[in-house]
């Protein structure tokens, strides 16, 4: 799915790229403040289809009762979903980063990022 003109998917490069030291390139994502929501629901669209083996642990996140409030709270209010999810969901949420996380910093999530709207050399730039 491509998103609409103006999603700033390209904020994402410079929040991976600004990620600090034990942090996941997921999680910096996940906590960008300058993507849009369709750029974010893109993103973790698309790492079920690079990090298939994740999967299970995606679902049993969205299933979580705080996974639709952090993401309205992110939408509405532009409040961090990474942040929000880690202290609400914080073992569904850590199981699913723990999946993808190795995976997304490998590069084999490169190719699926630009249908987001932000390219793959992020992970090769940090």
């Amino acid at each position: 799915p491509v998103p609409p003109a103006g999603s700033k998917g390209g904020a994402v490069t410079e929040c991976i790229n600004g990620c600090p030291e034990g942090r996941t390139e997921m999680e910096c994502l996940l906590d960008c403040g300058g993507v849009s929501p369709n750029c974010l629901g893109c993103a973790l669209q698309e790492s079920a289809v690079c990090a298939t083996a994740c999967i299970p642990p995606l679902l049993e996140l969205t299933r979580d009762d705080h996974f639709g409030p952090c993401f309205v709270n992110r939408m509405a209010l532009g409040s961090s979903l990474d942040r929000c999810l880690a202290a609400e969901a914080t073992e569904a949420y850590k199981a699913y980063i723990d999946c993808v996380a190795p995976i997304v910093e490998s590069g084999a999530c490169a190719d699926s990022w630009p249908s987001c709207g932000f390219g793959g050399e992020a992970s090769s730039s940090r």
